[in-house]
């Protein structure tokens, strides 16, 4: 339980915080968190199963899936600074 609530606080801080500070790219953090949501819901009906190895499965997918988004926006950062200098 303890997991699927870091999920889920993790997710309303993130989706928070980048459409309050208006971030690019918030079709990518909007993404990851709706797959972190669905985690956290097949966690918490332990759905499949409620052993260690699908939570931890379910936290490396979210991982992942959030260093996506991360690169994304490091990308577009990027491509900003680029066109700064020039």
């Amino acid at each position: 339980m303890m997991i699927a609530a870091f999920l889920i606080v993790r997710v309303i801080v993130r989706i928070t915080l980048a459409h309050a500070l208006r971030l690019p790219h918030t079709f990518d953090t909007s993404l990851s968190s709706l797959i972190s949501i669905t985690m956290e819901f097949l966690i918490r009906m332990q759905w499949l199963t409620g052993e260690g190895w699908f939570m931890s499965l379910c936290l490396n997918t979210e991982i992942a899936v959030h260093g996506w988004a991360m690169m994304t926006f490091v990308l577009w950062v990027r491509t900003q600074k680029t066109d700064e200098i020039a």
